[in-house]
């Protein structure tokens, strides 16, 4: 009687179960402890109006002109800068058309100022975010207030509900979305809790086989003497780096 019924009058059969976006997660954002894809690409959408770092919107891969770096010159020993930065842009673009398939995932790009390492990984970030690959840009000093701020928030009797979820949302980003792209390393003042949250947010993410890209003016040399050899020691473990030559092509560009 009941499939008759529903079948006069063009009732589906199942029509008193909840209709769900997401049949993964049923809705709820999560699959056993780790974020559905859904959330991830909800949280993806919302999270650059949270952060206090935006990537340039010139910063694609089209508008990378290597033409403004230096080209050598007769008699000149060893490559020239325009040289080594198109063979730079060649490895960003193998390494976000592969990935899933790259085995060194981590690179700290180590330069003077101006030499092209933020709109380099800038270009990257953009390039996989255009694929739905959840990636997070971030600069060092507010990186470290960003956890400072999320520690507080725990360890507070009363913490800001509002606050707190926010503060969770850009933690837990920093700790498990597929890119991190960390600017100015070594520009934020340096302490030992900062050691300990650097040292932890570098193993974490290596230890999920996360890519973490850094951008710095300190050479692996500098970091040594800056932080400690457990910083050091990571960055020249587990990145492989990329010297950027030349000069401050802003500060050539405002003389100009």
């Amino acid at each position: 009687m009941r499939e008759r019924y529903l079948a006069e009058y063009g009732i589906l059969d199942g029509y008193h179960e909840p209709i769900y976006h997401c049949r993964s997660c049923g809705d709820t954002g999560r699959i056993g402890d780790a974020w559905c894809p859904c959330r991830r690409q909800i949280v993806q959408s919302i999270l650059p109006d949270y952060l206090p770092d935006r990537m340039s919107g010139e910063a694609r891969f089209s508008n990378f002109n290597l033409n403004v770096f230096q080209d050598g010159k007769a008699g000149q020993k060893g490559p020239n800068t325009r040289d080594v930065m198109a063979d730079y842009l060649h490895m960003a673009q193998l390494y976000t058309g592969h990935f899933d398939r790259v085995r060194d995932r981590n690179l700290l790009f180590s330069g003077p100022p101006g030499t092209g390492k933020t709109f380099l990984m800038q270009c990257m970030g953009h390039r996989l975010m255009d694929e739905d690959r959840p990636v997070i840009y971030i600069t060092a000093p507010n990186l470290f207030d960003l956890i400072t701020r999320y520690k507080r928030q725990l360890a507070s009797f009363r913490p800001d509900p509002t606050i707190l979820e926010e503060a969770e949302m850009l933690y837990h980003a920093l700790h498990s979305w597929d890119l991190l792209l960390l600017d100015d390393l070594g520009t934020e003042p340096v302490t030992q809790d900062r050691y300990a949250q650097l040292i932890m947010l570098l193993d974490t993410r290596q230890n999920r086989n996360l890519a973490t890209i850094v951008a710095s003016n300190l050479s692996v040399r500098d970091f040594a003497k800056q932080y400690d050899t457990r910083v050091a020691s990571r960055l020249k473990g587990n990145f492989l780096v990329y010297r950027f030559p030349g000069e401050d092509l802003r500060g050539q560009q405002a003389g100009g």
